[in-house]
């Protein structure tokens, strides 16, 4: 996929499909609220005084973490971008972190080398 440098927001697809950019803001804050709570759970577990204790707070982390980056579990929300996708005629993704995270950090910081 090529970046268009005039897009105001490169993370969203490129697309005029209303269907699809909501489910791609949705997905991205519930990233964000999953990033979130993994370090707010991480913070308070190992703090003696707040709640919850570690042994709620590291099973979660935990879970959350693999959900994030596991390769086995599908996630509803990717399934569903893929189905609008392939409605659209566009490529369809392999993983919303993967896409939106990942790859284009690693087309950024390949051209950072080039140039």
């Amino acid at each position: 996929m090529l970046m268009n440098k005039n897009r105001r927001l490169g993370f969203l697809p490129e697309t005029d499909s209303l269907k699809l950019m909501l489910v791609v803001i949705a997905h991205w804050l519930i990233v964000f609220a999953n990033f979130s709570a993994f370090f707010i759970l991480a913070y308070e577990g190992l703090t003696p005084s707040q709640n919850p204790p570690w042994y709620i707070g590291m099973p979660l982390c935990t879970f959350i973490a693999v959900i994030t980056f596991s390769r086995v579990i599908d996630c509803p929300i990717t399934r569903l971008e893929n189905k609008i996708r392939k409605r659209l005629g566009k490529n369809t993704i392999g993983g919303f972190v993967k896409h939106y995270l990942i790859k284009p950090y690693a087309r950024a910081k390949r051209k950072i080398k080039k140039g």
